[in-house]
């Protein structure tokens, strides 16, 4: 009887490093010009930071959690300054006791800052000091090369999560001033000089998100939108269908058709896809088990990571989704088959946003302000999206 308890705690582990932590979805807001605004409390902002207590994400898969980052959106403070550097250094830190004490060290949640800005950073260092974040004024190239290090080592020295940033420039009236007597070549120069340093992908340098410039906010959702690569998809087959060849049939928003078939089997303790064909232009990142009903004895669960059609995000609409099995040489319908609707990936984002009122011109007749705040509304949407 002694050689059971061995397999029984086996069992035991495997159960519980199959479970995930499927309802974080929370988000911050950091502000800045000529100070830095948190949408969340610390006690401190110096060397101590993560080691005091800070107050919870907002939790944007509630009602009340995703108006209050809203209103946090709404509330940013304007000025004449840009902080980006150091706002920057903040999400990143952010990022980190996120990582720790919230999501607890979770592999599979992923990280995202999106940073919103109309110009170049002119009061890091400065603004910094006075908050008592740097002890000493660094020059500007100093702060730059600090703020990549902190991006660095936001999941610690052998973390594997997928943790990325999003640079977005809007060219108004400010920057506009500063390209004008630039050539092309040296704009897209002084950009890059300015602003490589916010560009950062876990994956590696090569997979960083490159910096999104333009001077319209509906050409850069656009944009982001087909860049983003989050998008996601879970589905459920019945056990039952172990040995067989399943076919999932999935159609977007624009009546694109994706086609996914794979082979389910079972392990000892789970079920994994086997033998997975896709269909001409689909790529995934991942395809995976997870345990997203412990309660189920009728259903294994699998998350598309990644899912993309012709290198563009793809969001299959629920309600469209078919699902079949192979008997024989047919295809038989599922017409079971409903969707899944939870989030299966955890997400945790920051939207860093520029205070500054040069976003209104240099008159300030321009409603640069409200539209980058639009924006950044948008952003939660693509996000919202990508947990479908």
């Amino acid at each position: 009887m002694k050689n059971i308890y061995p397999l029984v705690l086996l069992a035991a582990m495997l159960t519980s490093c199959a479970t995930t932590n499927i309802n974080l979805f929370r988000g911050d807001v950091i502000g800045f010009s000529d100070e830095v605004q948190t949408s969340y409390t610390t006690q401190t902002r110096g060397w101590l930071m993560n080691m005091k207590s800070q107050s919870d994400p907002y939790d944007i898969g509630k009602v009340e959690g995703k108006k209050a980052m809203e209103t946090a959106i709404n509330n940013v403070k304007r000025g004449e300054n840009t902080a980006a550097y150091y706002a920057m250094e903040l999400a990143a830190e952010r990022v980190k006791y996120i990582r720790k004490k919230v999501a607890k060290k979770d592999p599979q949640t992923r990280y995202y800052i999106f940073l919103l800005t109309d110009g170049l950073d002119n009061a890091s260092p400065e603004t910094a000091k006075h908050d008592k974040r740097v002890l000493f004024t660094r020059t500007h190239n100093q702060y730059k090369k600090r703020l990549h290090r902190k991006l660095r080592f936001a999941m610690g020295l052998f973390g594997k999560n997928k943790f990325e940033v999003y640079p977005i420039l809007y060219e108004g009236d400010d920057i506009e001033k500063t390209r004008k007597n630039m050539s092309n070549e040296q704009y897209e120069r002084m950009l890059a000089d300015e602003m490589d340093c916010f560009r950062y992908s876990s994956e590696g340098k090569d997979k960083a998100p490159q910096l999104l410039h333009e001077d319209d906010y509906e050409r850069i959702f656009k944009h982001l939108k087909e860049t983003f690569n989050s998008s996601s998809f879970t589905f459920k087959v019945p056990k039952s269908y172990a040995g067989k060849e399943i076919r999932m049939n999935f159609v977007d928003g624009n009546g694109k058709e994706v086609v996914i078939t794979a082979k389910l089997k079972k392990k000892i303790f789970s079920y994994v896809l086997k033998d997975i064909h896709l269909s001409n232009g689909c790529t995934i990142g991942n395809l995976r088990s997870v345990n997203l009903y412990p309660n189920d004895y009728m259903n294994t669960y699998f998350v598309i990571e990644d899912f993309k059609l012709n290198e563009k995000a793809y969001y299959p609409i629920e309600n469209k989704v078919k699902q079949e099995y192979k008997y024989e040489n047919s295809w038989v319908l599922n017409s079971e088959y409903t969707s899944v609707t939870e989030a299966a990936i955890n997400t945790y984002f920051v939207i860093v946003m520029d205070g500054s009122r040069s976003l209104d011109g240099l008159n300030h007749d321009k409603d640069g302000f409200k539209e980058e705040q639009r924006m950044a509304r948008n952003i939660i949407k693509i996000l919202e999206e990508s947990h479908h």
